[in-house]
């Protein structure tokens, strides 16, 4: 689950279509309350490019501490901007009283 990840991460984002590898690292842990519910999960942080390229802005995605990873959270932050996209509503029976 993903709270058992204690090393960086390398995988890839999508945006304006592109492909781009990056290296996320686990951060801190967190409670977010869905659907009057207490959900545990764990921030990941895009840190990097692989080859040691600075990644611009910042992209941190929370994950519940389960076998599912679901994405609870999702912020963004750029030189202009910042969004911050949270999960309301998981809409599959049983799976909030797994979480």
């Amino acid at each position: 689950n993903a709270n058992t990840i204690s090393a960086p991460i390398q995988t890839s984002i999508y945006s304006d279509g592109k492909e781009y590898p990056v290296i996320f690292k686990p951060g801190e842990q967190k409670t977010f309350v869905i659907e009057g519910k207490n959900v545990n999960a764990r921030a990941f942080r895009i840190v990097d490019a692989p080859g040691g390229k600075k990644w611009p802005g910042g992209v941190t995605v929370w994950l519940t501490n389960d076998d599912r990873r679901v994405p609870v959270r999702i912020e963004i932050q750029q030189s202009f901007a910042a969004m911050q996209l949270d999960l309301q509503k998981i809409e599959s029976a049983g799976l909030l009283a797994k979480l």
